[in-house]
């Protein structure tokens, strides 16, 4: 449960990697190609430093986009999410 000081939040999936580094990943559904708002934008990188700061990890920590394998290219998200990945790729 969250609180003033560490508020809670929903994390899809997180992959703790061999190579010092985690990716926290957040699925989006959609029959069309994902844009994402601002808001949603600000929401994930919120997710990020709640992570860090939560978990006090010294590894490098990277937002990553899971989308449908047919919709592939996801437009707007430089500078928050650092990878983009079809469902194929970690299910396949």
């Amino acid at each position: 449960m969250g609180n003033d000081q560490c508020p809670s939040f929903q994390i899809d999936l997180i992959i703790n990697r061999a190579d010092n580094a985690i990716n926290l990943c957040e699925f989006k559904h959609s029959q069309h190609p994902v844009r994402l708002s601002d808001a949603q934008l600000d929401q994930i990188a919120q997710r990020r430093d709640a992570f860090v700061a939560y978990s006090r990890t010294g590894k490098m920590v990277l937002s990553t986009l899971v989308v449908a394998p047919e919709l592939g290219r996801v437009d707007n998200v430089a500078g928050v999410v650092q990878g983009v990945v079809g469902l194929g790729d970690l299910f396949g």
